[in-house]
């Protein structure tokens, strides 16, 4: 083992990348970054940390069996010496005293006793999957706090002084002696995941179980850092500012591949500032040119095929990205050299790890075709699986599995079931359409609401989102934005319910905002994107 893949890949998820900026602004470590936190503060800090190595020790024994059957017997030996060399330099703080256990601490402690107690780690030494979930319960601990050593510079220590509780705590986590060890349980975890899926184990699965114990961990880790209500007040200028200096951080990222509209309102254009409005820096792989305004499509240019990939190569090999959200793909061959390069780009664990949301763009608003008739298929064949989410409208719902009208809410559930039924793990079926597809003297709800069907395609359940109706011409590229706010808020590692809510929400305001504007002389006028930062 070389490397440490899934380790990273759970470093890197987007609700954990969220909860360790949240980590690092608790009022704490806050004050430990301005060298105003004092010393009896960090005593009451590092007591909770003996308890959390002692049940560290513990777990890690336990595990002894396992990590010996897999040829990684070292691990424990090397775990415990760390422990001891870690436990040492806490001692020589000569900060310990009995000390009552917080109750985070008690549920952070309660959840690697869990673990290391149940069945498969107590009598199955050959249990991959068990040893490789405690060493994601293990990982948050080690990866923060080698982190927060080597962050912190050397100005910072001499401020401190030499002497100083908080100067032993951070040497004690900055030794390379801590940092080998956190290395030494990302390998562990990287061999049993290797093992178990050798085993017949089904990857994403088990990968999906360790980022809940990882997120859990952390989560545990922040409300350890909440309970210490014996900390100083940091003014507002010392915000971290050591810490997140040494930080190259990394924002929510979304990779948008879609059409160009020239009327701005819609495709690559209204991505990209959805994108930006929420928070995520946006990338962008083009496949078609369109010419088109308020009144419609004029004409359409598909990008050459090998330049699309080349587009998403060149993205994706340096700044990488958190989620993919595809737009108007035009043509069968775009929809499956865009799938090919989302299968070919990234390690087992980096594929487990990305997000893709399609928004299955087929028809304009106008009424122009903007998908061949024979990419729907590999579309629902070759991109579905692989998605996260998929954003139809009712239209496009209906050419998708060939129905006829949506007139209910019922129905739209019902379709919505059966489009997760072709691979993706949720599926939105917005209701703008609503009205337009209802026959005459339905007894259905008046149509001064619109409502959102939200399917889990693994359990099958529904979730409704209703919003006032706004009458207003200013609505091209309201799809594009849903999809790419759903995008943007899943990269900042929102779940998806909650992406669907706020990004219902930011496209709802933009609506509301835009109801009075004279922009276009057609049928469909543009968004104002920017609503919540000036007012047109």
């Amino acid at each position: 083992i070389s490397r440490t893949q899934t380790a990273v890949s759970l470093w890197q998820l987007p609700c954990c990348r969220r909860l360790t900026r949240e980590w690092l602004s608790q009022p704490l470590l806050r004050a430990l970054a301005a060298c105003v936190l004092s010393d009896k503060a960090l005593v009451d800090y590092v007591q909770q940390e003996w308890l959390l190595l002692n049940a560290m020790k513990c777990a890690a024994e336990t595990a002894k069996g396992c990590a010996e059957a897999i040829g990684a017997a070292h691990f424990v030996s090397s775990f415990h010496e760390v422990c001891e060399a870690w436990k040492q330099q806490l001692e020589d703080a000569d900060a310990f005293r009995p000390v009552q256990c917080l109750s985070s601490m008690n549920r952070y402690m309660g959840r690697l006793n869990k673990i290391a107690g149940s069945a498969d780690l107590q009598h199955n030494t050959d249990s991959c999957s068990a040893l490789a979930q405690l060493c994601a319960a293990l990982l948050p601990c080690f990866h923060l706090r080698c982190w927060l050593g080597a962050a912190v510079t050397e100005e910072t220590v001499e401020e401190l002084g030499a002497n100083s509780q908080s100067t032993k705590w951070l040497k004690s986590i900055a030794s390379p002696m801590f940092t080998a060890v956190a290395r030494e349980v990302g390998l562990l975890l990287e061999a049993c995941i290797q093992r178990a899926e050798s085993g017949g184990t089904a990857p994403n699965a088990l990968r999906t179980l360790l980022a809940g114990t990882y997120t859990a961990s952390l989560q545990d880790e922040i409300e350890v850092l909440r309970q210490h209500t014996l900390v100083e007040a940091v003014p507002e200028e010392h915000r971290c500012k050591s810490f997140f200096c040494f930080a190259r951080t990394v924002p929510p990222r979304v990779l948008i591949v879609a059409g160009s509209d020239s009327g701005g309102g819609a495709g690559i254009q209204a991505d990209i500032k959805s994108c930006t409005m929420l928070g995520a820096f946006s990338t962008t792989a083009i496949t078609a040119l369109t010419a088109q305004n308020s009144v419609g499509v004029q004409a359409i240019f598909p990008v050459p095929i090998d330049f699309v990939q080349q587009q998403m190569r060149s993205v994706l090999d340096d700044f990488g990205t958190d989620v993919v959200k595809t737009g108007m793909l035009a043509t069968a061959e775009i929809v499956g050299a865009v799938a090919a390069a989302l299968r070919a780009d990234a390690s087992p664990a980096e594929q487990w790890r990305r997000i893709l949301v399609v928004d299955p763009v087929m028809v304009s608003t106008s009424g122009h075709v903007l998908l061949e008739r024979d990419a729907i298929e590999s579309v629902k064949s070759k991109l579905f699986p692989l998605a996260s989410i998929v954003t139809p409208n009712l239209p496009e719902a209906q050419l998708l599995l060939g129905c006829g009208n949506i007139t209910t809410v019922e129905a739209m559930e019902s379709v919505a079931k059966d489009l997760a039924a072709m691979g993706p793990k949720w599926v939105l079926v917005k209701g703008g359409h609503m009205s337009q597809a209802r026959e005459e003297g339905s007894t259905v709800a008046d149509d001064a609401v619109i409502t959102d069907v939200l399917c889990n395609g693994q359990s099958g359940e529904f979730l409704r989102f209703t919003s006032p109706r706004i009458q207003t011409s200013h609505t091209h590229g309201t799809g594009c934005s849903l999809a790419s706010s759903i995008a943007a808020l899943l990269a900042a590692g929102h779940t998806v319910p909650e992406a669907v809510h706020l990004a219902r929400d930011y496209v709802g305001g933009a609506i509301v905002a835009s109801a009075h504007l004279k922009l276009g002389s057609g049928p469909q006028g543009p968004m104002n994107h920017s609503w919540k930062l000036v007012e047109w």
